[in-house]
């Protein structure tokens, strides 16, 4: 579920149509996972959308270490793991050993101590 602060960034962004600003150095990762949504939505209305915003915010999350944007692609995209825990054949199982929060929690974590060369990082 995204967090009213995440509704509320994602409002104040600026729509851009056909003609999408790039991503900026200075923005910061609220402003990233703002556009992020939007472009989710862009995906999901079958509109033109484009990743960079949420390579930016990755990148950021993975190559940088930044536990802002770690945090906030947890926020992003939590929903969306959940949804694939949900789809899962061993959902019974697996909810027995733990709930699904700490499921997307973990991927999260997970996220954050992983390279983009896919090796953990110290």
């Amino acid at each position: 579920m995204v967090n009213d602060t995440l509704r509320i960034a994602s409002e104040r962004a600026p729509y851009h149509s056909s003609r999408r600003e790039p991503v900026q150095p200075t923005m910061s990762s609220w402003e990233l996972a703002a556009h992020c949504l939007m472009e989710i939505e862009h995906y999901r209305l079958g509109e033109p959308y484009t990743d960079e915003f949420e390579f930016e915010l990755l990148c950021r999350a993975t190559i940088q270490g930044d536990q802002e944007a770690q945090v906030w692609m947890q926020r992003c995209y939590g929903g969306m793991v959940l949804g694939w825990l949900y789809h899962h054949p061993c959902i019974t199982a697996a909810c027995r050993l733990e709930s699904e929060v700490n499921y997307v929690t973990r991927a999260s974590m997970s996220l954050g101590r992983l390279s983009v060369s896919g090796r953990p990082r110290p």
